[in-house]
């Protein structure tokens, strides 16, 4: 389909819902969704294939959906081929860039759905779900800024059916939720310049989900409070290689790991329900305490940078508890580097504190 315009309308009553599908090659200028009493829903199938949604001139400004008003009109991406991993739905303008959409799903829990939105997107709800069979994934990727009050992202009723929501920009919502089911849902920071994410992320339930920093170029700051202190904790916090990441708020998860020749900045208090580790040549700024329940891992070459503010406060570092041993660098010599902060300059400061358990260091 080619054409210049869509405009899909509710009707005037809540059970007069509008729907329109397409499931081949749709290149428009622009989309309008209005809900008006009922809902409007534009879905995009990619059953007989990949397709690109753009303007039919090639203006990659164009090609825009959006509501008739804010938060209006449901935009949905699937593929419905049983069993297989979607084929992806591209979109090349700005998704909610005028009036922002009410709802954007990609896949559900019984189908599989994968897309690339290259412009900036915007809705109320975003909800990324893997499939119930194996191999129908629930893929995602965002290369242009992001405004949502919720993000949604769900694994599917299979092992192999992992739903993975990739960010290459900035976002801002409200709260981002993290749910595995069987499959496991992950949100990946994957930009090539400094990213901001600004959320509460959060696992569904306690110790689901997957936050991973894949950004080798930049800093990825993250401002929201990650985990819920028990209730919501993420499962997995992973920093790969040679990232840089910045979290300004308190975090809660269950393991913590950092690639090694990696920076991290933990200016809020953490709390790893497991274990973290830290590969070697890689540096941890500490600002606030951090309460390891199991064992604290930190590898040759790496550096542990104190901040004054808890010189100040008379904060231990790093706490050990529940029988964990804390180990900084385990082969008997002295490669871990620990660089105190200009106001102490006198008395005693508690880098580690492993509660009368095991304590092997070499610093």
């Amino acid at each position: 389909v080619s054409v210049d315009t869509v405009t899909v309308t509710g009707g005037d009553h809540s059970s007069e819902d509008s729907a329109v599908e397409f499931q081949d090659a749709f290149t428009v200028t622009s989309v309008t969704l209005d809900d008006n009493v009922g809902t409007a829903t534009l879905t995009i199938n990619t059953t007989n294939g990949a397709q690109t949604i753009a303007d039919w001139s090639g203006n990659a400004l164009l090609g825009t959906i959006d509501g008739a008003t804010a938060g209006e009109g449901t935009l949905a991406i699937k593929d419905d081929d049983a069993g297989a991993a979607a084929q992806a739905a591209t979109f090349s303008g700005n998704i909610g860039g005028s009036n922002s959409l009410g709802t954007i799903t990609v896949g559900s829990s019984t189908e599989a759905g994968s897309a690339v939105f290259n412009g900036t997107t915007s809705a109320t709800t975003i909800t990324l779900t893997a499939g119930d069979a194996a191999n129908e994934t629930g893929l995602a990727t965002f290369n242009g800024n992001v405004t949502a009050t919720t993000i949604n992202i769900i694994g599917g009723g299979d092992g192999t059916a992992d739903a993975t929501a990739s960010f290459a920009t900035d976002v801002s919502a409200t709260t981002i939720k993290l749910d595995d089911v069987t499959g496991q849902g992950t949100m990946k920071a994957t930009g090539s310049l400094a990213q901001t994410i600004a959320a509460a992320i959060q696992g569904a339930t306690d110790t689901d989900g997957t936050l991973q920093n894949s950004n080798t170029a930049a800093v990825v700051t993250f401002t929201g409070i990650i985990g819920n202190g028990g209730t919501n904790d993420v499962g997995l916090i992973a920093l790969d290689a040679d990232t840089s990441t910045k979290f300004s708020s308190a975090i809660n998860t269950v393991d913590l790991t950092v690639g090694a020749g990696s920076t991290v900045n933990l200016d809020g208090a953490t709390t790893v329900n497991n274990d973290f580790t830290v590969a070697g040549s890689s540096t941890i700024d500490v600002a606030a305490a951090v309460t390891v329940k199991d064992k604290l891992t930190i590898a040759d070459s790496s550096v542990i940078v104190v901040d004054a503010s808890l010189v100040t406060a008379g904060t231990t570092a790093f706490t050990v508890t529940s029988g964990g041993t804390a180990i900084a660098d385990n082969d008997d010599s002295a490669d871990v580097t620990v660089k105190l902060p200009s106001n102490l300059t006198s008395g005693t400061f508690n880098l580690i504190d492993d509660t009368g358990n095991s304590l092997t260091s070499q610093l």
